[in-house]
């Protein structure tokens, strides 16, 4: 690990190494983490939480996505995570829609919400 340098167990050399190795494997994580998201059905709901755990309240990151289970006013799916932005009751895929006018077009809440 990173840490075993700054102890003196790791040379320079071996620290780029390990720095390299683990650079890789979170480029193949976000990788795999788009190709889920690119690929995934989206089922969107009320802060991305699955519709039977609704009450659970929680946060999670991932890859370099963070998902915000905890906000009730974001429509995120809970299958892959991906944030849509705002939830919307009235539209058919649970996202709001914005045309040129000022609100949603099935709820009318404003783009810029407070």
């Amino acid at each position: 690990m990173l840490t075993d340098y700054y102890l003196g167990l790791l040379s320079p050399l071996e620290c780029n190494k390990e720095f390299s190795d683990i650079a890789e494997m979170v480029y193949l994580y976000t990788r795999y983490m788009y190709t889920i998201q690119n690929t995934c059905p989206h089922e969107i709901t009320r802060g991305g939480v699955h519709p039977h755990n609704a009450k659970i309240r929680t946060s999670s990151i991932r890859g370099n996505l963070t998902v915000r289970y905890d906000d009730s006013e974001s429509g995120a799916c809970w299958i892959c995570g991906k944030d849509f932005g705002w939830y919307c009751p009235d539209s058919p895929n649970h996202a709001c829609e914005y045309s040129q006018e000022e609100g949603c077009i099935y709820c009318n809440q404003p783009e810029e919400r407070k």
